[in-house]
């Protein structure tokens, strides 16, 4: 069960209610800009990739260097998408930025096993990852948990590679790609 109050501040819970207004919360929020297409059913949640290992383990060795503040490594795992075509150099140096004065700390990933994208149901080119992240930074002391989903595509010359991420806020969306996470909601005049 998700704590509430981490929910909170990840999905915008404000007086029992969730908020219809996109809020992008630290740390990926300083990576990039990034928006997955909702060209995909929200049914594609609860279909899994019948080879969905690399698509995975591309997106967990993502997160563990950002963690780890390994900004050239993690830099291995992303498409020119994300970096906007920055050099390894650049791009990494403006991570280090970002995560040193946002005071960021991820603390927790939960990477699950990668669905179909509409266009792909055997996830040959392009599978979708879902991730809850738990971090904290400069303006979210307590931290908060995100619920992600990673675009991760493949080519002959780079093999998978994280092309875009998407943060999850509205309840039916969160429950679809994550049937496992009980959401708790909780009124001002709970103790």
């Amino acid at each position: 069960m998700v704590a509430a109050h981490l929910l909170e501040r990840a999905a915008g819970l404000h007086q029992g209610r969730l908020s219809s207004g996109p809020r992008m919360v630290l740390p990926l929020a300083l990576v990039a800009l990034l928006s997955v297409p909702a060209v995909w059913a929200e049914t594609a949640a609860l279909q899994v990739c019948p080879q969905g290992a690399e698509p995975r383990a591309v997106v967990a060795r993502y997160l563990e260097a950002m963690r780890d503040r390994q900004f050239p490594l993690a830099y291995e795992f992303v498409t020119d998408n994300v970096t906007d075509g920055r050099p390894r150099i650049d791009w990494s140096a403006l991570q280090a930025r970002a995560f040193k004065h946002g005071e960021v700390e991820i603390y927790g990933v939960d990477v699950r096993d990668p669905r179909p994208a509409d266009s792909d149901p055997e996830c040959a080119a392009v599978a979708l990852v879902p991730n809850i992240l738990s971090a904290k930074d400069k303006l979210n002391v307590d931290g908060s948990i995100e619920f992600e989903i990673y675009t991760v595509r493949h080519d002959a010359a780079h093999g998978w590679r994280i092309d875009a991420q998407e943060t999850l806020y509205e309840t039916r969306r969160i429950v679809s790609w994550f049937p496992d996470i009980e959401i708790v909601e909780v009124s001002a005049t709970d103790p």
